[in-house]
């Protein structure tokens, strides 16, 4: 049996996940997760998206039965690009996504455009009490401001920083300025997010 890495089984536990949930992971990789969100299914979905067409053959071998049963669905996109017809989702979910904290403006739009007025959005990273963390988990919250989110709760559960928001604004903000990534951009770690969007006055839920 392949050993699931302690911060994946710590990402997934927090998601709270409820049987019948529709459920979107960003970057999936070799389909770990993936493998243990499906497992918390019932007649719930899971779509898993990565642009890399090696890591979705992993993940597709990875997750046969997953597959074979219709919970999980693959797919090589990227998540600015992503069109899916499961959308929008209760929860979506990025470990070890970069994206968020480097350039958030078009990822964090798409995020609004797949969730569901009341879905959650986690992102998680590891190293939580690393001095790095500390500077990425500044830009994250000041991201997250700039979409519009204010924080309600951080915590760390094991490998797992936890910030949590909702969504403040009634309508998406513009996020031109958002705010440069912090030195050394090719940070491995983990950190997790967790983000509540309100209902927002939009047209495209």
């Amino acid at each position: 049996m392949t050993r699931v890495p302690a911060q994946i089984a710590a990402a997934v536990d927090l998601l709270r996940i409820r049987p019948e949930d529709t459920i979107l992971e960003i970057g999936c990789g070799n389909g770990v997760a993936a493998a243990l969100v499906c497992e918390r299914l019932g007649n719930g979905r899971m779509v898993a998206i990565d642009r890399s067409e090696t890591q979705i053959r992993r993940a597709r071998e990875r997750n046969h039965a997953h597959l074979a049963a219709g919970t999980l669905t693959l797919h090589v996109m990227t998540l600015e690009r992503a069109t899916l017809h499961e959308a929008p989702f209760d929860t979506i979910f990025a470990i070890n996504v970069n994206c968020f904290w480097l350039r958030a403006e078009e990822p964090l739009a798409a995020v609004r455009r797949l969730l569901k007025r009341d879905g959650v959005f986690y992102v998680f990273y590891e190293h939580p009490t690393s001095a790095k963390m500390r500077d990425v988990a500044s830009v994250l919250r000041t991201n997250l401001a700039h979409a519009g989110m204010t924080i309600r709760d951080e915590t760390t559960t094991g490998p797992v920083y936890a910030l949590a928001s909702a969504l403040a604004a009634q309508e998406w903000p513009d996020m031109a300025a958002t705010p440069a990534a912090p030195p050394e951009a090719d940070f491995p770690g983990s950190v997790a997010q967790h983000v509540d969007f309100a209902a927002p006055h939009s047209t495209n839920s």
